[in-house]
């Protein structure tokens, strides 16, 4: 009996193979006619964008394969990867998800080429940027892989790191590293020629070292990634864009500018000759290379990558997609860090109410933009028309409603701190915020709850807690800010020019963290000049002055 059971799984595997090669041929066949139907000459010597050809193809679908249903099903799974690589990822996931309707009408729910579907449908709908990621799919398809081919198929590990990704969109980063540990030790026990998949684990990996902060992680990870890339894809590939890309940010993030303007060159060179200039994927490379030029103190020239970066992103994907909104959220920060800050509330506030009338007022995604347009006035003293707007956000998402209560209160509290009859208002929502801040982003809720202890005397809790905040991460301004809090005290025990020194150094990283006209560079530096007034250092207190 066990001889006849091998002989009949050889047969339906012969018989998959020979299917599968004749479906392979006929796809052949298919692309072929649809190139040589757009052909200059057909299509009356104009030559058709990639798009109008790919629309073209879709038609032919439906009105050619209605009765050849395999075919129709790996033709469509086929236009949805293209969609996807020209980044319509609408489209991509329609047809994803049509190709999966087929898949399971023809050969039901646990074929391999069904569950081939599902993740595919996930990924699409992750991209597409549906509210689920498509987390729902991805674990449905690894449950079904796992109970069919095991924990230790390629295709298990593959749809794992499918949903690892999608989890760490949604900040499951616990749940996206165990997936990551897991596919990994079944590629262990594999064997053969795994870099492709040990590629991806390596680039979702550094992915989520991004969400969480961690940028030297992120830097090995994307040197592991485009190590094992050698040899594998074609180096004109979307997936190496995304590693350099990963890489240059990293290097941003760790002060490493120079080498981070390196790699960002050599990251746009890539993104250039993949999809061209004028392509949304190369307006998200500037979008990224502005945050460098910022870092830089080219202030300006960040201004205007953040806006031919937010313009193209708009004008491809409307005002709702993440993108455009990331965009115009930092276009914001760089005309307030520009001192520009007029420019930066009419931008923010034209975005929000674009926003708002496609999506009313108690939306996730037009609350983010609200809470930077009050932001940008709280950060340069506009405090009455900040709290309005701080307190109407507020009052749409009561408490537990939004994930961006923290940062409201952050912002509020910081605002109130600077009124002596509302400070301990200001501690309390400091005290709620705290505990939420982001890996990576700057400890704005701690630096706040710090100052209020220096102002209210207990200096044992603020050296503890400046002295935590000095050794943040570098592109962290309340570590230059801590620093400068803790120079401060040594005013009138140490020579005036040493202390100078070391204080104009901190506040020059503030500034360009800043820019000259946030009320917090602007507080500190008034701060240290009084207290050299007060020492009999008017020399020193007049130089700080002038930063201004």
């Amino acid at each position: 009996k066990a001889a006849d059971d091998a002989r009949a799984d050889a047969d339906v595997e012969r018989d998959r193979a020979k299917l599968e090669a004749r479906d392979a041929e006929s796809v052949s066949g298919f692309l072929v006619e649809l190139f040589e139907a757009a052909s200059p000459s057909v299509a009356q010597g104009r030559k058709p964008t990639a798009e109008e050809l790919l629309r073209s193809g879709v038609e032919r679908i439906g009105s050619q394969l209605r009765d050849q249903p395999e075919l129709r099903a790996r033709m469509l799974e086929r236009m949805s990867q293209s969609f996807a690589g020209l980044a319509l990822y609408a489209d991509a996931q329609h047809l994803a998800e049509q190709a999966l309707d087929t898949r399971i009408r023809l050969h039901g729910h646990d074929d391999r080429r069904t569950l081939a579907a599902l993740v595919s449908v996930g990924a699409a709908r992750r991209n597409a940027g549906t509210s689920d990621q498509g987390i729902p799919a991805l674990i449905d398809a690894v449950a079904l892989y796992e109970c069919t081919l095991g924990p230790n198929a390629v295709e298990t590990a593959f749809a794992k790191i499918e949903l690892a990704t999608s989890f760490t969109r949604v900040s499951r980063h616990g749940d996206a590293r165990q997936l990551l540990d897991e596919a990994a030790a079944a590629l262990d026990s594999i064997g053969g020629d795994t870099r492709s998949m040990r590629q991806s684990i390596a680039t979702t990996r550094s992915a989520l070292d991004v969400a969480t902060g961690r940028s030297l992680d992120v830097l090995r990870g994307a040197d592991e990634a485009l190590a094992l890339d050698a040899g594998v894809s074609d180096p004109l590939h979307p997936t190496r864009l995304q590693m350099l890309s990963m890489r240059a940010l990293a290097l941003r993030d760790l002060g490493r500018l120079e080498e981070a303007e390196y790699a960002f060159s050599e990251a746009m060179e890539l993104g250039r000759a993949l999809f061209g200039a004028d392509d949304t994927h190369y307006a998200q490379l500037l979008f990224h290379f502005a945050q460098l030029r910022e870092a830089q103190g080219r202030v300006d020239e960040a201004v205007g990558l953040l806006r031919e970066a937010y313009e193209r992103q708009r004008a491809a994907y409307g005002i709702e997609h993440p993108l455009a909104a990331m965009a115009v959220q930092k276009l914001g920060q760089a005309l307030g860090h520009a001192g520009r800050v007029d420019d930066a509330c009419t931008v923010l506030d034209e975005a929000l109410n674009a926003l708002r009338a496609k999506r009313g007022v108690r939306d996730g995604r037009v609350a983010v933009i609200a809470w930077r347009a009050a932001q940008a006035r709280a950060d340069y003293g506009e405090t009455v028309e900040a709290e309005a707007r701080l307190n109407e956000i507020m009052s749409l998402f009561p408490r537990g409603e939004t994930l961006l209560r923290p940062d409201l209160l952050a912002t509020l509290g910081m605002m109130l701190r600077r009124d002596p009859t509302r400070g301990k208002a200001a501690q309390e929502m400091l005290r709620e915020a705290a505990p939420f801040a982001k890996p990576g982003e700057p400890s704005v809720a701690r630096y706040g709850l710090a100052t209020i202890a220096l102002a209210d005397g207990d200096t044992a809790e603020a050296d503890a807690a400046l002295r935590e905040l000095a050794v943040g991460p570098v592109q962290d301004w309340t570590a230059p800010a801590a620093r400068v809090l803790l120079a401060q005290r040594r005013i009138g025990r140490e020579a005036p020019s040493i202390v100078a020194k070391t204080i104009e150094s901190e506040l020059r990283e503030v500034l360009r963290a800043l820019g000259p006209a946030h009320v917090e560079f602007l507080d500190l530096v008034e701060r240290s000049a009084r207290a050299f007034d007060a020492s009999g250092a008017p020399e020193q207190a007049a130089a700080l002055r002038a930063l201004r």
